[in-house]
């Protein structure tokens, strides 16, 4: 992946890609990285994808990322994003009981987006970041998740083609790759809610003290 070291006194968070529109470089530690820009980049919610998946990195060697989309029922859009939080608080605990019982410890890092553009109910995008020594694939998380989200709403949950990505201490490249996936979420097309509708949200983790950056 093309990534190179920005020049002293011109460093910018977001700068266009060459001769490339639907991309941009995006600054990740002091390095600059591809990412998706078709549509523009909300640069916040990059960086919360970035410090979130840092810090769960600082935990565990080997990060899985995995990638699930979240729809409501037919027509029944809401406002708030009460659902959300509601489910995030339920599934991080089960996903953590869950692989306590089989002997394992993860943290669950997050980020949600929601999308609405011309439907009349919102959905959402969800990435989690959890120790890859116990959960080696999404589809145990999809698992856990599908029953929490109808228990809540009745809505689905899908698994995105190619569902998980791989991030490991050390390998910038995967986490590179990784974080130009996640972009995606990023993007500035279909969060048009209102001002006062909260279109993201992410874990609120601490990096481990003493902890290698990434």
């Amino acid at each position: 992946m093309a990534t190179f070291i920005p020049e002293v006194g011109r460093i910018h968070k977001l700068i266009p890609y060459p001769k490339k529109k639907n991309l941009a470089y995006y600054l990740d530690g002091d390095t600059y990285i591809p990412v998706f820009y078709s549509y523009g980049l909300i640069v916040k919610i990059q960086d919360s994808i970035a410090n979130q998946l840092s810090i769960v990195q600082s935990y565990h060697s080997r990060v899985l990322v995995g990638l699930l989309q979240f729809n409501l029922p037919n027509g029944e859009g809401t406002k708030c994003n009460t659902v959300m939080s509601k489910f995030i608080d339920k599934f991080r605990y089960r996903v953590e009981m869950h692989y306590k019982k089989l002997g394992y410890f993860t943290h669950v890092g997050y980020v949600w987006v929601r999308e609405q553009n011309s439907s009349t109910a919102q959905h959402y995008h969800a990435a989690f970041f959890v120790n890859e020594q116990c959960c080696a694939g999404a589809y145990k998380l999809w698992q856990l998740a599908v029953d929490i989200w109808d228990e809540l709403c009745g809505g689905h949950v899908i698994m995105p083609t190619n569902p998980e990505l791989t991030v490991k201490r050390g390998d910038l490249n995967s986490r590179h790759i990784a974080l130009l996936r996640l972009s995606y979420y990023a993007k500035q097309e279909t969060k048009q809610a209102k001002i006062f509708i909260k279109n993201y949200s992410a874990s609120r983790m601490k990096r481990k003290k003493g902890s290698e950056l990434y």
